[in-house]
């Protein structure tokens, strides 16, 4: 009987104790649920900020994307840039025009001349007037050649005589001679390069001769030749009559003094030609080539 009492005793001492046990365990599951119920209201509370910023910012997109543009039109500013860009292509065709290829096939002298008369009439320039004159030789039309003006072709009279519509044209030559001018370059700091000649053809042969083109040797370079075309004007010359004028070098024709040696005096010979390829006459001349 004591045993049964001691126990229910004891049983009814453990009683408590494992309630309580039971009652923390409930306390801290809660505990635990709540704090995971404010983690997920927090998570979401933040979820539901970037949302909406997200769509604040889409919608500052699509506001933009809406928005009306104006642009301003100057009729006078555009005339303006229209008329400087038509003065730089033109500048450009001009220059295409001024460039002779390499094989010297077009006739750039005459073209750079009827350029200058155009661009004359508008400077107020009586040089427009022509570029060719059967007359004798001027100072003034003799410094326009020896200054390299391209296309100004001068024919001078030797001696009065009477023109003839059927004068024969001389293919034997022996009484033609050539004098060069200025020689035109354009220094490159290191090296240089020949652009042009002046020139005058005399012909003192008794019917007219028909020269084409120069070769053009520069002492140091050996053989090395480069053609250069003669401008129409020059290209049929009356018996006892000089034409001057100015030949372009297609390309240029490139020196320097460990060529050369001292570039203030360069041996330069021009040989002319008639279209058939026959060596009319030559000459050379010692030229200064410094920059």
């Amino acid at each position: 009987m004591e045993n049964k009492k001691n126990v229910e005793k004891g049983f009814s001492e453990e009683g408590p104790k494992d309630s309580a046990i039971f009652d923390s365990s409930n306390e801290y599951e809660d505990l635990w649920k709540e704090k995971l119920s404010a983690r997920t209201r927090e998570e979401k509370t933040v979820r539901a900020e970037v949302e909406e910023e997200d769509h604040a910012i889409e919608q500052k997109k699509t506001k933009l994307l809406e928005k009306e543009m104006t642009i301003k039109f100057n009729p006078r500013s555009t005339l303006k840039w229209s008329g400087i860009v038509l003065l730089f292509v033109l500048v450009f065709f001009v220059g295409r025009l001024s460039v002779v290829d390499s094989v010297g096939t077009t006739e750039n002298a005459d073209i750079s001349g009827t350029l200058g008369s155009f661009f004359g009439l508008f400077s107020g320039s009586s040089d427009a007037e022509g570029t060719t004159e059967n007359v004798d030789v001027s100072e003034d039309t003799a410094a326009r050649v020896d200054s390299g003006i391209t296309g100004a072709v001068v024919v001078e009279e030797i001696a009065d005589t009477t023109e003839s519509t059927d004068e024969p044209i001389v293919t034997t030559y022996n009484g033609v001679s050539v004098a060069i001018g200025e020689v035109k370059t354009e220094w490159k700091e290191t090296w240089g390069r020949i652009k042009g000649v002046s020139y005058t053809i005399k012909n003192m042969e008794d019917g007219t001769v028909e020269p084409d083109y120069f070769l053009l040797l520069v002492e140091g370079y050996g053989d090395i030749e480069k053609k250069i075309p003669l401008s129409s004007g020059s290209k049929s010359i009356k018996s006892k009559t000089s034409a001057s004028s100015y030949a372009i070098v297609p390309g240029g024709f490139s020196y320097s003094s460990v060529t050369t040696g001292d570039l203030s005096s360069v041996g330069i010979t021009l040989q002319l030609y008639d279209a058939a390829g026959k060596l009319i006459t030559a000459t050379n001349k010692m030229v200064n080539l410094e920059g």
